[in-house]
């Protein structure tokens, strides 16, 4: 939790975002050892994961925590005209 508030934080405060950017998970196939995880990223229009509008902080930072429900699941995170689809495998 600790790891996630640095990376957090210093989204917040290393300026605006400049475009779309996930900065985790850092690869759109991930097999995750738990009931849970989470995005993290910057974007400077509004995002959503799976139709879910993401809030963002002013500097377009943001992290959302999402649960991860089978096996096998997709999230499709859309902001402007950019769209990326993550397969997150639950072991």
């Amino acid at each position: 939790m600790r790891k996630f508030w640095v990376v957090f934080l210093s989204l917040i405060f290393t300026g605006y975002a400049y475009g779309f950017d996930i900065v985790y998970p850092k690869k759109n196939n991930v097999v995750i050892n738990s009931p849970t995880t989470f995005f993290i990223g910057a974007s400077k229009e509004p995002i959503t994961i799976n139709g879910e509008v993401i809030k963002l902080h002013p500097t377009g930072a943001f992290a959302h925590f999402v649960k991860l429900p089978s096996n096998s699941n997709t999230f499709t995170i859309k902001s402007g005209s950019k769209t990326e689809i993550f397969n997150i495998n639950k072991n």
